[in-house]
């Protein structure tokens, strides 16, 4: 039962992944976010000053203390084409500087530096309205905000080109946040371009708040599933934040956190783990242990974990991220809403639905009556009830809030982003436990139809159609189509099994390759219980069987680390190499052509395996242990090592399966059952039992 229910979390965690991490683009991490736009375009509107509006004039400099939700405000007359560069430094307080214009409208936001010491720059240029601009200062967390600032007008001349285009670009940066408010992508991300544009002049170095635009760009990129393009903007932003403010500050964590969430949209979660743990400890070391920034770093993690099936280290994620959130956020602040239904997630997992219901639809409420009915971030919320309807049997209900949920994804990302056709997959699980295969069938094979031109053939999602596909037809009684499937969705896994064991404690090497035991049940339950006499059913089950169980035990040995320590430079230095093409060819065949014509990305495909074999080869004519770890487990393989007068026996133990049941209930029984490998001639097998019965036999026999 346990597995099952993991079974489902990874078929959920992906839309976490790909929606919920959305929340924390919404919630504050570094600069203005867009979230916090429309709270502060609200402030501004109805704060009270507490001590009035001040005139900043040349020169002047003002001191003052600043907590809680007080907001001061300053006005700020230029002329036509002069520009004032106004300095804040931070005594205790992290606080956020608008520019409004005279009608109160917020033209722009200043957040860029997130730490309680350091000083913001304000660059404002006056335009032909010759109007007198307002400053609103306030803090960043009202909840946190104890301490003093000091703001002065140190500059005040005729504005330069460089001048003009840098405010343009902030008011741009600013407009997106309201882009990004309504779920408009697109706009949001023409806007963003276009700040890009306007900062990142020969007049104007590249710095720290091109690194924050990147940044942001970077992040809607993988949102609308452009991976590639996503990650070279991070890797852009991380090389100019470490430039103009080093690898050990706030903005330069934020960036990494981003990077590794791209990692987990494409299932590199061994690339993905190193990252999200230097920005959590980065951004403790810069902001302290109990910042709000420290709570999307737990989050992400969080997710991270889940698909590693370690559901025990989420939950403890989540719920030191919810401490957090609780203390320095207001109780329906977007960052805590998305923790609270992560954590529902988690008692979804579990079985809780009572405890896990109310806090999706806190979710869904707080969205609808944010953003309205359409938004983006409610196809995550709305996704998980309708699993929770699934688990009470309440179909139609279900098939209602799933379909809400892809119409709201696939306007927002695309029909064909693979976090939308996850939710096909779940319209068609629904199908399935009706028993419609037909139907289930169909819908899986428009699914996979979809991830051809958006999703690399070891993805996630491609994995997930082409399980339902596989099980449909073994519903159906269909043994050929439903082994060719099977065949496609374990050779999927093995590659994803080979990227994840590279990674994590041995707890968590274990978890994981516990719920690959619930997989390795269905190939072996497909050839025992349906067809015992089909020689491909029985020669897949054994070549499975073979693979899992040498993956599992080098991972947990740590072999290939030991080989490494004893090879001399030159071939490590092979070794690394076959790693990175390894790690290259892994990361492309997850991410998907995306914007890169298919016929392009396959030939990148194909380019990268042959540099692969080549280093293989190189490294195996060097080493002979690693010919003999790196050589494929194949039968034929296998079969030529065992002498002729010998066999090879391979016992497992699998529960068996029944494909049309649904899958809380599909496992049945744990059975013994013996693979025999010889020199020559066809596997032979043998079903030696329920485990049960075998295990009390064998214990009677041993008291004899």
């Amino acid at each position: 039962m346990t597995c099952c229910k993991r079974v489902a979390r990874r078929r959920d965690a992906g839309v976490l992944v790909g929606i919920l991490i959305f929340f924390a683009f919404f919630s504050r991490t570094a600069r203005s976010e867009p979230w916090r736009f429309s709270l502060a375009l609200q402030t501004a509107q109805s704060s009270s000053d507490h001590q009035g509006i001040q005139s900043l004039e040349p020169g002047q400099s003002l001191e003052r203390a600043l907590s809680g939700s007080e907001a001061h405000t300053y006005q700020l007359a230029l002329a036509n084409g002069e520009f004032a560069g106004i300095t804040v430094e931070q005594r205790g307080v992290d606080v956020l500087v608008q520019v409004l214009d005279s009608s109160g409208k917020v033209l722009a936001e200043f957040d860029g530096e997130t730490r309680t010491i350091g000083q913001e720059f304000v660059g404002v240029v006056g335009d032909s309205s010759a109007q007198t601009l307002q400053l609103k200062v306030k803090a960043v967390y009202p909840r946190m905000a104890s301490g003093r600032y000091e703001i002065r007008r140190a500059e005040t001349r005729s504005a330069s080109d460089s001048d003009r285009s840098i405010f343009e670009s902030h008011k741009l940066f600013t407009a997106a946040q309201a882009s990004l408010d309504l779920g408009k992508y697109d706009e949001a991300i023409r806007t963003l371009e276009h700040a890009l544009a306007l900062a990142d002049i020969p007049s104007a170095p590249a710095d720290a708040y091109v690194g924050q635009l990147l940044y942001r760009i970077a992040l809607l990129k993988r949102l609308k599933g452009d991976f590639k393009e996503a990650e070279r903007l991070l890797d852009r932003a991380v090389a100019l934040d470490e430039k103009f403010l080093g690898r050990e500050h706030p903005q330069t964590a934020d960036a990494l956190r981003g990077w590794g969430n791209l990692y987990i949209s494409t299932a590199e979660y061994a690339r993905a783990e190193p990252l999200l743990q230097e920005s959590l400890e980065i951004s403790e070391r810069t902001l302290g242990r109990e910042h709000p920034t420290d709570a999307l770093c737990l989050r992400v993690l969080a997710n991270l974990h889940g698909f590693l099936e370690d559901t025990d280290r989420a939950r403890a994620y989540l719920e030191r991220a919810l401490a957090i959130v609780e203390k320095t956020l207001p109780p329906e602040d977007v960052t805590v809403i998305a923790i609270v239904h992560d954590l529902g997630d988690i008692y979804r997992v579990m079985g809780d639905f009572d405890r896990a219901e109310p806090l999706f639809q806190r979710g869904v409420d707080w969205v609808e009556k944010r953003y309205g009915p359409e938004h983006i971030q409610l196809a995550s919320p709305l996704h998980n009830l309708g699993n929770i309807a699934v688990e009470r049997k309440e179909y139609g209900k279900a098939l209602e809030l799933y379909e809400r949920a892809y119409a709201i994804r696939a306007k927002a990302a695309g029909a064909q982003h693979p976090d939308t056709v996850r939710i096909l997959s779940s319209i068609a699980n629904v199908y399935f436990i009706q028993g419609d295969f037909a139907k289930a069938r169909k819908i899986n094979q428009q699914a996979l139809d979809a991830l051809s031109s958006s999703a690399g053939p070891y993805h996630r999602a491609t994995a997930y159609a082409l399980e339902g596909i596989a099980r449909s037809y073994a519903a159906e009684g269909n043994l050929e189509l439903a082994l060719q499937y099977q065949a496609r969705y374990d050779e999927v896994l093995a590659k994803q099994i080979e990227w994840n064991l590279a990674m994590g404690s041995d707890r968590e090497r274990l978890a994981y390759l516990h719920w690959v035991s619930s997989q390795t049940d269905r190939t072996i339950s497909l050839h025992v219980q349906q067809g015992p006499e089909n020689a491909a059913a029985r020669d897949l089950a054994f070549s499975v069987l073979l693979q899992r169980k040498g993956r599992g035990l080098d991972a947990m040995s740590g072999d290939m680390l030991a080989l490494r320590d004893r090879l001399n430079a030159d071939d490590r230095k092979l070794l690394d190499e076959l790693g990175e093409t390894d790690a290259k060819l892994a990361k492309l065949s997850l991410a998907g052509p995306g914007k890169t014509p298919r016929d392009d990305w396959q030939k990148q495909l194909a380019d990268l395996g042959e540099r692969r074999e080549h280093l293989e080869s190189a490294v195996s004519d060097r080493s002979a242990e690693f010919r003999a770890q790196s050589q494929p487990v194949t039968i034929a393989s296998v079969r030529n090592t065992i002498p002729a007068d010998a066999a090879l026996i391979e016992f497992a133990s699998f529960r068996t399966f029944d494909p049309k049941k649904r899958e809380t209930f599909a496992y049945g029984e744990s059975h013994y059952v013996a693979y025999v490998l010889r020199n020559s001639g066809d596997v032979q097998w043998r079903d030696l039992g329920p485990v049960d019965q075998v295990d009390a036999a064998l214990s009677a026999l041993q008291r004899e």
